[in-house]
């Protein structure tokens, strides 16, 4: 129902992010179509143990809370969780299930 919530490292990702015709500008037409075809697919999850399910897009790494979407060597977009204080499972590594917010760090090309 809600979706994740994302935010920006910068003005200048959120941008390339917001902005599909700078995207293309910046990225090149298929890179772009790939990055908002990425950001619909981290918008639709409700948490960020949902992007588990996504297969060959995302990698979850607990020990530093990134996200990082490829299509083979095109693009790369990296994030984290986005909370102030990251939710932590008993062992101490990211709660991917509570995970409501993505922080956008960088887009592009790999």
């Amino acid at each position: 129902m809600g979706g994740l919530d994302l935010s920006y490292s910068s003005s200048a990702v959120r941008r390339v992010c917001k902005n599909k015709n700078l995207a293309i500008k910046e990225l090149g037409a298929s890179i772009a179509q790939l990055l908002h075809e990425r950001l619909s697919d981290i918008a639709a999850a409700e948490n960020g143990s949902d992007l588990k399910s996504l297969t060959g897009i995302f990698k979850l790494h607990d020990e530093t809370g990134a996200v990082t979407s490829s299509n083979g060597a095109a693009l790369v977009l990296s994030a984290e969780q986005g909370h102030l204080a990251a939710p932590r499972n008993p062992y101490g590594q990211i709660d991917w299930a509570e995970v409501l917010r993505l922080k956008v760090l960088s887009v592009g090309e790999h």
